[in-house]
């Protein structure tokens, strides 16, 4: 499962667990691709449960979408990852300032409320 929404005005909400098909990703990057576009700077909550391998078509959408992923990664300002799972907050962690000029933040499962305060600048978070 991977959905996209745009939720209080600037911040893109993403939701990925289970396994993930061509049509999934193909769907949910035009989405986003189609949210994201009007926005100048907005912020990112990735809410990342277990995921299975994805597909080969995943994998193919993701990469014919990648010129366009590349310029909404320039409007963003800080992206939080929510997850429970070490190997996608590890990830987080490693390529932080190698996905984009954007801060990244790795969160555990139950911590919504304080990436959603950090992608506000509301919190105390360095």
């Amino acid at each position: 499962m991977l959905s996209i929404d745009l939720d209080g005005g600037n911040r893109l909400e993403l939701r990925a667990s289970g396994r993930i098909d061509g049509e999934d990703m193909r769907d949910a990057l035009d989405r986003l691709v189609d949210l994201a576009d009007p926005l100048d700077h907005a912020t990112c909550l990735a809410e990342i449960g277990a995921l299975d391998l994805p597909e080969g078509g995943a994998a193919l959408a993701k990469l014919a979408r990648s010129p366009k992923l590349i310029a909404l990664a320039g409007t963003l300002d800080r992206v939080a990852v929510v997850t429970d799972e070490d190997v996608v907050a590890r990830a987080a962690r490693d390529h932080a300032g190698t996905l984009g000029e954007f801060d990244l933040r790795a969160f555990g499962r139950h911590e919504h409320d304080r990436a959603r305060a950090w992608l506000t600048g509301t919190d105390n978070l360095v």
